[in-house]
């Protein structure tokens, strides 16, 4: 799986997530930059594709105690 396929499928979900937990669209983007960003730096580590939503979660939220 691709950065490019990740994206395609997970970015809007991700974007609602930090939607909810901020009151910024404009950081809310920003967030979701910076996991795209350790996604596409970290993609080739993950050894099973299924687990990319759970790892999308937990970076997710990782980037937002980073915030």
């Amino acid at each position: 799986m691709s950065t490019e396929e990740v994206w395609d499928e997970y970015s809007f979900t991700v974007l609602r997530y930090f939607e909810s937990k901020v009151n910024s669209i404009s950081v809310a983007e920003d967030l979701r930059q910076d996991v795209f960003i350790r996604v596409h730096g970290n993609l080739d580590k993950l050894e099973e594709e299924q687990k990319v939503q759970n790892w999308l979660s937990v970076v997710s939220r990782n980037v937002l105690i980073d915030y």
